[in-house]
């Protein structure tokens, strides 16, 4: 659903021992805080993510991750769980194949999701997983179901978010043809 990686715009990125000194100057700064990771699409394309969340954990900081669940495997989900990572929260859009494959365009990635909460849910140690799903128009009847999915797998949660066109954010058109 996110396409920012799609963007062609060349990005530096710092190196991970960069990142790292920026987390202890931070820590300095703050105190204990939260590290919400992320990336210009799956957080977990990302190999250095796994380093980063051991590092951050090391030095105590809550570090949490959204991912959209596609690329964990078994392997996957025991190195997300060894990296010490407190919180995953993984993207789902609808309680059926149908709803959210039309969501996020990629068939098949409900099953891919389903069978990843599974992994993550057999030994997942101190942390926790929930779900992530944005309302629309095409799950707002699903909702409910969602929310008691989570209890039935013995999630820890749910967050809603609602959609909004990529074009709320642009500023206003001034004179002819401008949008009201």
């Amino acid at each position: 659903m996110c396409d920012r990686w799609r963007e062609e715009k060349k990005i530096k990125i710092i190196s991970l021992e960069e990142k790292k000194k920026v987390l202890i100057l931070l820590k300095e700064w703050l105190g204990p805080f939260r590290l919400i990771l992320g990336s210009r699409g799956e957080a977990f394309m990302e190999e250095e993510i796994f380093e980063l969340v051991k590092f951050a954990s090391k030095i105590d900081i809550i570090t949490s991750v959204t991912s959209n669940g596609f690329l964990i495997d078994k392997t996957m989900a025991e190195k997300i769980v060894s990296s010490g990572l407190n919180h995953l929260v993984i993207s789902l859009d609808g309680i059926d194949e149908k709803t959210h494959d039309w969501v996020r365009g990629v068939k098949g990635s409900f099953q891919r999701i389903q069978r990843a909460i599974e992994l993550l849910n057999k030994d997942r140690g101190g942390m926790s997983l929930l779900i992530n799903s944005i309302i629309m128009e095409q799950n707002l009847d699903q909702l409910v179901d969602l929310v008691k999915l989570v209890g039935k797998k013995g999630l820890d949660g749910i967050f809603f978010l609602q959609l909004e066109s990529k074009f709320h954010f642009l500023p206003p058109l001034r004179g002819a043809g401008a949008r009201s």
